[in-house]
């Protein structure tokens, strides 16, 4: 299959020219071509630069590690709405509360503290959802009833 704006298959890059098969073809078709290899290759280096440039713009995002000592609140867990005043006592997002309990979460569970305010027991915050739940997901799965929950017409 010829890659696209070559128009050169992978085996004719290889060989420098087109391989031999059924159908027949002229012998000065199945000779080396004088086709500039380190052309194809510069093209081919340009475009794998290019596809790396574009998705790395898109996609890697700078990560701010936190420093030991710094201050932060910590979701306790996942679906929590409560969010504590810790500190960061490792690099690798080990955090300490202030009741001494020791946890180890990822970035998206830490925030820096804005404003290093007095801490006390009125310090932890309760937030509001960012999206709302449309839907409440239970434990048990749905079941269809047996019976009709219409009467069925009879057919004439």
């Amino acid at each position: 299959m010829p890659l696209p704006n070559i128009k050169l298959s992978p085996a004719q890059l290889l060989m420098g020219r087109r391989l031999r098969n059924d159908l027949p073809v002229m012998e000065s078709s199945l000779q080396p071509a004088n086709k500039s290899s380190q052309r194809i290759s510069k093209y081919l280096m340009n475009t794998k630069e290019d596809k790396k440039k574009y998705h790395d713009k898109h996609t890697s995002k700078e990560v701010n590690e936190l420093q030991p000592g710094a201050k932060v609140r910590l979701k306790l867990w996942m679906y929590s709405r409560e969010w504590k005043p810790a500190t960061v006592v490792k690099h690798h997002h080990g955090v300490q509360t202030d009741d001494g309990r020791k946890y180890r979460r990822n970035l998206q569970h830490l925030r820096m503290r804005v404003c290093p305010a007095v801490e006390s027991d009125s310090d932890v915050q309760t937030i509001a959802p960012a999206v709302e739940k449309k839907y409440h997901l239970s434990r048990m799965p749905f079941r269809r009833p047996l019976v009709p929950t219409t009467p069925l017409l009879h057919r004439p």
